[in-house]
């Protein structure tokens, strides 16, 4: 699975630090952790997330859209990379879930 490479890929690298402490217009560690946290589990569960889970993704998913939009640089493109992860996984949901 892609998504499987791009989370590893993603887990190895540092957060960017310039994001630490920001919380405007969300905190950042926070959405970087629990994207990943809910993309982990779908990984570890091999495609599939409970109903709380798939609602926290779907969350993370739109801030994640504006907060990409709002950095430059390595951050840009590490939240931006974490948004791909969140909208990959919330794609496969939906697309499983309406039998494709």
């Amino acid at each position: 699975m892609e998504l499987r490479r791009l989370f590893t890929e993603h887990c190895a690298r540092p957060f960017p630090p310039r994001c630490r402490g920001l919380e405007d217009p969300v905190d950042f560690v926070s959405l970087d952790t629990f994207t990943a946290g809910c993309v982990g589990t779908f990984l570890e569960n091999e495609g599939t997330l409970d109903p709380g889970r798939t609602a926290t993704l779907t969350k993370c998913n739109l801030e994640l859209a504006g907060v990409a939009r709002s950095l430059q640089g390595e951050e840009r493109e590490y939240f931006q990379k974490l948004a791909d992860l969140a909208g990959g996984s919330l794609e496969f949901l939906r697309a499983h879930a309406a039998g494709n």
